[in-house]
């Protein structure tokens, strides 16, 4: 018996001659394709990662190699833990949006989420500039006669 899923994969995807992905065409969902198999809809790369590799074992989630979301290839499908997929997905940051690399000697944590301490020493620094009367509390750079 012929499988009708392969057949529909095989059908609607368009091989990439460039990277080797198999490009689902059909319906997507937020990047992923969707197919129907055994009379149910589901990711287009699941199904051919069962297909053509093997039922991916409990709790393992299926990641694409190349990072396309749409592809389909079992050669590009990888089986990991969900903790792997993630960091693969969003790796830790190791410099700061400005560049300064991101150390445990220049990072500090500030409501849950780590901050660069070498940026928040350029903030005050230029707070500071902006406001040369802050340590006499006349924060205000407005004259006083305009103030009132």
């Amino acid at each position: 018996m012929i499988d009708t899923a392969a057949l529909r994969i095989k059908a609607n995807i368009e091989t990439d001659p460039i990277t080797g992905c198999w490009v689902w065409q059909r319906s997507t969902t937020g990047g992923y394709g969707r197919v129907r198999s055994n009379g149910r809809l589901g990711l287009v790369h699941r199904v051919a990662y069962r297909l053509w590799v093997g039922e991916p074992i409990d709790g393992m989630q299926i990641d694409h190699l190349c990072r396309n979301r749409a592809c389909c290839n079992p050669a590009h499908l990888e089986q990991v833990t969900p903790i792997v997929n993630q960091l693969r997905a969003c790796p830790p940051l190791t410099h700061c949006r400005r560049g300064h690399e991101l150390t445990p000697a220049n990072v500090y944590k500030y409501r849950g989420r780590r901050e660069c301490k070498a940026c928040k020493i350029d903030r005050q620094r230029a707070w500071r500039e902006a406001n040369p009367n802050w340590r006499t509390g006349a924060t205000s750079t407005m004259p006083k006669e305009e103030a009132a």
